[in-house]
């Protein structure tokens, strides 16, 4: 059995990779849902809220939307963003889905 999870955050700017993580509390469409290492392989879709990383308690905000992979104690994060100006950015989403393929996540 592992002992930890790595977990890579992607943005619509950054990427960030967290390690030594013993559990992820992550806001899930359908309720709350706790990852912890060796956990079933799984893609879930995550509605706003607060992602809390333990043991440091480090949260992750999620304004919009996003998706959680879950694959062999490898986590990746992948943050919707929503445009915040007054211009709506029709292609926003187009954009968003290009980097949650480009990144590999469905991999």
């Amino acid at each position: 059995m592992a002992k930890h999870l790595t977990l890579k955050v992607l943005g619509s700017q950054t990427a960030v990779e967290k390690k030594n993580i013993s559990s992820i509390l992550a806001p899930g469409l359908a309720g709350d849902v706790e990852v912890r290492p060796d956990h079933a392989t799984m893609i879930m879709g995550l509605r706003s809220g607060t992602v809390k990383l333990l043991p440091s308690n480090e949260t992750i905000e999620i304004s919009h939307s996003g998706l959680l992979k879950v694959h062999q104690n490898h986590c990746i994060l992948s943050l919707i963003e929503q445009s915040v100006s007054d211009d709506v950015d029709e292609n926003q989403d187009e954009k968003s889905l290009s980097q949650i393929f480009s990144e590999g996540f469905f991999s």
